[in-house]
């Protein structure tokens, strides 16, 4: 999966958020990751569900290796890491 992202999806892994690009008018990226990976799976394995895997993978997430990773994660992690001690 991995290598067919980054080789067939040209998905980089070193920097994440620099896939695809942002359209304005339609308000979101012009191509989506969740599709490149469905794609990266053939159908005969496992379909890949956004609405069941994607909750299951998301908890699997550890926020500060993304936050090593992608800028843009870290800063609203620390944001919202700050404003969460706050009301404590």
């Amino acid at each position: 999966m991995r290598w067919w992202l980054s080789k067939e999806a040209n998905v980089p892994f070193d920097a994440p958020e620099m896939f695809s690009q942002y359209d304005e008018v339609k308000g979101s990226c012009k191509e989506k990751l969740s599709k490149a990976i469905m794609d990266s799976v053939p159908a005969e394995v496992v379909k890949y569900s956004k609405a069941t895997h994607t909750p299951r993978l998301l908890q699997l997430i550890d926020p500060n290796v993304v936050g090593q990773k992608c800028p843009l994660f870290r800063e609203l992690y620390t944001y919202l890491t700050n404003f969460a001690v706050q009301d404590l």
